[in-house]
């Protein structure tokens, strides 16, 4: 048995070289437990799949870990169950997986989330993620890549980023150079442009601004002049952001979303077959969902009835679910309407049992405190629902749905008033595609500074979008629109209420999206 063994951990590293990777001690181990037990044939099959499967994670830079190896197992394993696989995945906040990127190797490793622990660290580390995945994203674009661009002049200028500490202690004029980080007020009336390594004051007298809504906590490009402790700005921008076809052609078919698939759902050949064949299939999304108010009520009974005969994969709602007023109970009260929800959904016959019904809370639900991911509604205020509707969900705030190869991120809160509030700049027209450039250029939810949209460190992961989803859902007390950027569609759906009862349509199949409204009493 042992000469067996060590012929298997033999046969393993010469056919890993094969494939251009470096297996650790622990991932060789591993393999081994899992191998030896087959049959030869069988075996060798098994690690032509299991390197595919790694070169797909693009594990060929740096040593392959145990966790990649054990990835690779699963997808090679639940290749062989193609019936099983979800069509429809609700991914809470709290589930999706964490990745770091490694700069020394220039690859993304899953990394486990801390408990809800308060540290320094944990802020570092928030901070130096952030950075980070922007960061290698910029210097793969090609107008840094190449270190050269043209410009409005024609002329040919160098765009070399600058780290800020390479700043410090100059005592001489330095023209035409470029820095990344983030702008911030360190200082009340005063701006500045962070990195991890420090940060520099300045002076935004003569500056322009390219397109994007740029607010404090937004990580930007900056070229202009340094002298005297001071960066004299000429053009803040936007980093070039990237679609989510280009990130994995870099990274391979990871599964950054979530969920139970081991690679991207786009790479699951089931599922782009599934989706394929139901190319009418849709999703419908709402905000503000007042449950107290009366005509609310009386629109999602025309809703839920003209979908009775062709109802959608699933009614995504976005809270919050009872309008703003002082309660004594106020959990009581949101109890008391989702019952009554949930006697509406069930009066309209087979809809609960074709349809997904899926509650997104707002920061204004009752029981929970004001910091983002915010969990889900409290099981006591649910129950009432969910003994009646079987196919509800309570999810988190974001949250992540997967429906067939589409990728969509839900998020409720009212992001373009409150970054128009502490914005750098003042764009002039089309709030909303600024909003979004700026959106898909940071590549995370979390637009605004902690002091105004807390966010629990150790889970920021959760707000990330990379890569790009297909669709984003911003729901906003903004008015209703939907854009597109990078491959991203971007939408709001409105205040139910206060936009006249809009709503949003989204087809997977076709990856559009319907602007709907009720008219009409029942």
């Amino acid at each position: 048995m042992a000469s067996n063994i060590v012929k298997l951990k033999s046969s393993i590293i010469k056919s890993s070289k094969l494939y251009g990777l470096s297996l650790n001690s622990e991932s060789l181990k591993y393999l081994v437990e899992i191998l030896v037990d087959l049959a030869p044939n069988e075996r060798d099959a098994a690690i032509e799949e299991i390197w595919s499967s790694l070169a797909k994670q693009k594990a060929s830079v740096g040593l392959t870990t145990r966790e990649q190896c054990e990835q690779a197992v699963l997808e090679v394993t639940g290749q062989k169950q193609d019936g099983s696989v979800k069509l429809f995945d609700v991914i809470g906040a709290f589930d999706s997986p964490r990745f770091i990127f490694d700069r020394d190797n220039q690859r993304f490793v899953l990394s486990k989330a801390t408990l809800f622990t308060d540290s320094a660290d944990h802020f570092t580390e928030y901070f130096r993620n952030r950075y980070n995945y922007i960061y290698q994203r910029v210097l793969r674009n090609p107008i840094f890549a190449n270190k050269s661009v043209t410009v409005k002049d024609n002329s040919s200028n160098k765009y070399k980023l600058k780290p800020l500490e390479a700043l410090y202690g100059c005592n001489v004029l330095m023209e035409n150079i470029t820095v990344f980080g983030m702008i911030t007020q360190i200082q009340p009336g005063q701006w500045y442009i962070e990195d991890f390594n420090g940060a520099v004051r300045l002076d935004l007298s003569k500056v322009e601004y390219g397109p994007g809504l740029i607010c404090d906590g937004t990580f930007v490009l900056c070229d202009g002049s340094y002298e005297q402790d001071v960066l004299y700005a000429n053009v803040i921008s936007l980093p070039p952001s990237e679609t989510a076809s280009v990130t994995r052609a870099q990274f391979g078919d990871i599964n950054f979303f979530g969920g139970e698939l081991t690679t991207c759902a786009a790479a699951n050949q089931v599922l782009v077959s599934k989706e394929i064949e139901d190319p009418n299939a849709f999703i419908v999304f709402l905000s503000c969902v007042h449950l107290d108010n009366s005509e609310v009520m009386n629109k999602l009974h025309i809703l839920f009835t003209g979908y009775s005969k062709s109802p959608p994969i699933a009614f995504v709602m976005c809270g919050p679910f009872v309008s703003p007023r002082a309660r004594v109970d106020p959990c009581g009260f949101l109890a008391e309407n989702l019952k009554k929800l949930g006697q509406l959904i069930s009066s309209v016959e087979g809809l609960k049992e074709k349809s997904k019904f899926v509650f997104v809370p707002a920061m204004e639900d009752a029981g929970s405190l004001s910091v983002y991911p915010r969990p889900p509604l409290l099981s006591s205020v649910t129950a009432g629902l969910t003994k009646q509707v079987k196919s509800a969900i309570f999810t988190t705030n974001p949250c992540r749905i997967q429906y067939c190869t589409k990728e969509i991120v839900v998020f409720r809160e009212d992001l373009i008033p409150k970054m128009f509030k502490c914005r750098v700049n003042s764009p002039k027209d089309n709030l909303t595609h600024h909003f979004t450039r700026t959106l898909v250029s940071a590549g995370n939810l979390a637009l605004l500074p902690l002091s105004t949209m807390p966010v629990y460190w150790q889970y920021d992961h959760a707000m990330s979008l990379h890569p790009l989803p297909n669709l984003v859902i911003a729901a906003d007390n903004y008015y209703p629109y939907t854009e597109e950027s990078s491959g991203c569609i971007v939408s709001n759906p409105g205040s139910f209420p206060l936009s006249k009862f809009n709503f949003k349509v989204y087809y997977p199949a076709s990856n559009e999206v319907e602007d709907s409204a009720i008219s009409g009493d029942f």
